[in-house]
């Protein structure tokens, strides 16, 4: 089976850390955690999964922190994970085989997303894409961060499904964790559209922070923006902001 290094960024994740890592644990999966200033446990609990672990000084770039991460890994293909996923399905052997079979694609995990609406708890799943080479693909963007091929910085290339699920815990934290999340993700994204003001994928990603919020006028204003700007079809995340 191809071996693959599971990369995972974060700070004071204390709460997240030991339910993402723990899973892991049973799979023969080199595990890097980069830290990013956590002041709090995080890094003494991941220490009992893993002797990979590395600081890295925040630079509000969450790509840089990911690029930094890949650096560390000792094998060539990575997948990816965030401290608030936890591992619920999967089929190592298939996971392991997948880059055999598709060597300059990238995976897709299949992932549950949970949060609270009108004070009942639900879920909507889907796909991101986690399982490439690090020979071929980075990370581009210092905020929802894409997988870009390394050549080109397109993300335009072969995606496939693997047989991952995660559980995503990350919008369940209530309203005002939702706001403090939102506007740490705008406050970034307005950065960047001020350096980048023709990205339609900014826009898209502002209007998915005010969704998030269920301020459903910011959302339409920053969707329109995006979609006043040249598109390209072949962009997976047009069909989610189409049905936004």
């Amino acid at each position: 089976m191809t071996p693959i290094s599971v990369c995972i960024i974060g700070k004071n994740e204390e709460k997240n850390i030991e339910s993402c890592l723990a899973p892991l644990a049973s799979y023969p999966f080199e595990i890097v955690y980069v830290d990013t200033g956590s002041t709090d446990r995080t890094k003494e609990i991941a220490a009992r999964y893993t002797d990979a672990i590395y600081d890295f000084v925040w630079v509000d770039d969450f790509s840089a922190a990911r690029n930094f991460a890949l650096e560390k890994a000792s094998h060539e293909y990575v997948l990816f994970l965030d401290c608030d996923e936890y591992l619920t399905q999967i089929d190592v052997e298939a996971v392991c085989h997948a880059p055999e079979v598709h060597p300059q694609g990238v995976g897709m995990l299949l992932r549950n997303n949970y949060y609270e609406s009108n004070g009942t708890q639900t879920n909507y799943p889907d796909r991101v894409e986690r399982l490439f080479s690090r020979k071929h693909f980075h990370y581009t963007g210092i905020i929802h961060e894409q997988v870009a091929d390394l050549k080109n910085d397109t993300t335009l290339y072969t995606r496939y499904d693997i047989p991952l699920v995660v559980d995503h815990v990350g919008y369940s934290g209530g309203k005002e964790a939702m706001e403090r999340k939102a506007e740490r993700n705008n406050t970034l994204l307005f950065q960047e559209i001020k350096k980048n003001p023709s990205d339609p994928y900014l826009y898209f990603q502002v209007g998915q922070s005010y969704n998030s919020i269920y301020d459903y006028e910011n959302a339409y204003q920053y969707y329109k923006k995006s979609f006043a700007l040249p598109l390209n079809p072949a962009e997976p995340w047009l069909e989610m902001m189409a049905t936004s």
